[in-house]
């Protein structure tokens, strides 16, 4: 399966984001600070991950300012929350987002990071095998 030169850039693209919002999110957890990037990472992924939940479709155009703007990124991400099957996911992006204190920041952050890494991994999964790769 080859795919065309856009779809390769989204697929980059995307594991590039999720890679940069696993950092983000790696400096939160070492240093407590929420930073713009961070906010709007998970911003973008609350809004989409509540449209795929309310069945929205995937062509829809979800934000004019979301990170994910391409059908294959979309999908990449719906692809990611079912092979985790957390049902609280989008409710656990949705508190770190609204800077809450106590226990739960942990598990919250730790779910967040294995959304972003599986974002991550099935987006270069993608590319990789748009070059005839299967790794």
């Amino acid at each position: 399966m080859t795919g065309t030169p856009s779809d390769n850039m989204n697929s980059l693209s995307l594991a590039l984001d999720a890679r940069k919002a696993v950092r983000a999110l790696l400096a939160f957890k070492r240093d407590g600070v929420r930073d713009n990037q961070l906010r709007q990472v998970l911003s973008d992924a609350v809004v989409s991950l509540n449209a795929l939940n309310t069945g929205a479709s995937l062509f829809a155009h979800l934000s004019s300012t979301s990170s994910y703007e391409s059908y294959d990124q979309i999908r990449t991400v719906q692809e990611a929350q079912t092979a985790l099957s957390d049902d609280k996911l989008t409710e656990k992006l949705q508190l770190l987002l609204a800077e809450p204190e106590g226990r739960d920041v942990q598990a919250n952050l730790h779910s967040a990071i294995l959304f972003f890494t599986a974002i991550e991994n099935r987006a270069l999964q993608k590319y990789n095998q748009s070059f005839g790769f299967n790794l």
